[in-house]
């Protein structure tokens, strides 16, 4: 069974989590928080399930816990 994986833009993924771009790679860069599928060219893919992780870590954040942790 094929299941297709739906993969956004990372204007997608801020649009729809409110977090921008530069944020977004600084996480990645900074602390390996998400790791997003690059195209051929290198432009980053996220998945459903890094959308759901960009929301669980602003929820953390929301409570006070450090980026870092």
């Amino acid at each position: 069974m094929n299941v297709e994986v739906k993969l956004y833009s990372i204007s997608e993924v801020s649009e729809l989590t409110g977090v921008n771009s530069v944020t977004l790679r600084a996480w990645q860069r900074r602390y390996g928080l998400l790791v997003p599928q690059r195209t051929p060219k290198g432009h980053r893919l996220y998945t459903d399930n890094d959308i759901a992780k960009i929301r669980d870590i602003l929820a953390w954040l929301d409570k006070g816990v450090s980026i870092g942790r």
